[in-house]
């Protein structure tokens, strides 16, 4: 994977200005319920399960994740601790239909150590990331609310598809 300078310094200022707000790693509109379970996966590899709600408010354990995505509609709030960079991580799904799953992972930049972050450590887990959820597109934005999937030409947008192609490597 190559990145220019500018881009580099860009999104490497992004990921690590502190100024209050999360960042979202969102993928193509919809993925199916198998990618989902693969995200699951993922995240369970690099970081440790910390908790998991139903959009109901029920806390449900690490073993039943799965069987909960499986369901025909529903929503899934999870947190993640003990990775690096970021350190912390929440994963939001949320689908009305089987395999039209939303998935939203969020994280803070006081979550990521600045002494020991690497861009190209974070570009590699983005694009497995990319990769297992089986997502043609990818979008990094800060939280704000007037973002819209999709949009290209936003300052809210710090990378994406369309500026960065990721390999999974």
């Amino acid at each position: 994977m190559k990145i220019d300078d500018l881009i580099r310094r860009r999104v490497e200022a992004a990921l690590l200005d502190r100024d209050g707000s999360c960042r979202d790693i969102n993928f193509s509109e919809f993925i199916l319920t198998s990618r989902a379970i693969d995200v699951l996966e993922f995240l369970a590899s690099s970081w440790t399960y910390v908790q998991a709600m139903t959009g109901e408010g029920y806390e449900i354990a690490s073993a039943e994740l799965q069987s909960n995505l499986q369901l025909a509609s529903g929503s899934l709030s999870t947190i993640w601790n003990g990775g690096r960079n970021p350190k912390h991580l929440q994963a939001y799904f949320h689908w009305n239909e089987p395999d039209k799953v939303f998935c939203e992972i969020t994280f803070f930049p006081k979550d990521i150590d600045s002494g020991t972050f690497k861009l190209m450590e974070f570009l590699s887990m983005l694009g497995k990331l990319v990769s297992v959820a089986g997502s043609d597109e990818y979008y990094l934005p800060y939280e704000d609310a007037s973002w819209r999937r999709g949009q290209q030409k936003n300052d809210a947008v710090i990378l994406s598809d369309k500026v960065l192609l990721l390999s999974p490597a």
